[in-house]
């Protein structure tokens, strides 16, 4: 105890300098989700866990997210912007994609202003090969599609 910290204090100290550098635990995460360039208007974004548990979060009409307490690491990511004007013959006014996040807007019989398809395979999380590190506390991971 030459320095005046008992061991015990000083693990203590390390142990909370580990927390408020964010490491482990949960993390938020904001972004903007873009397509060749362009905002995607509408869909969802999804980070998948170690246990494969999704993490969703609505893209608003400037290509905006958030996905809330998404467990940290390196983290499986999918995007999903499915048209949102049903099939053609549907009755039902829901999206194609009814696992859409809450918020999500409904169709309204016309596309959102900017809506373009966007590759099926980044909704698909066999075949989206979108991965992004997460660390505990705030994140911003912008996702360029191409």
């Amino acid at each position: 105890m030459r320095n005046g910290l008992s061991p015990r204090r000083a693990g203590l100290l390390g142990a909370v300098a580990l927390l408020a550098a964010g490491c482990g635990g949960a993390g938020d995460v904001t972004g903007t989700v873009t397509y060749q360039g362009k905002p995607v208007v509408t869909g969802s974004v999804t980070f998948y866990g170690p246990d494969k548990t999704p993490y969703l979060g609505a893209i608003d009409e400037k290509g905006n997210y958030k996905v809330v307490g998404v467990p940290s690491g390196a983290r499986q990511v999918t995007v999903a912007s499915p048209d949102p004007l049903p099939p053609p013959g549907a009755k039902s006014g829901k999206p194609s994609n009814p696992n859409l996040p809450e918020g999500t807007p409904e169709p309204k019989g016309t596309r959102p202003e900017g809506w373009r398809a966007i590759p099926t395979n980044y909704a698909d999380p066999n075949a989206s090969k979108l991965t992004f590190e997460v660390r505990g506390g705030a994140n911003t991971i912008d996702i360029p599609l191409e």
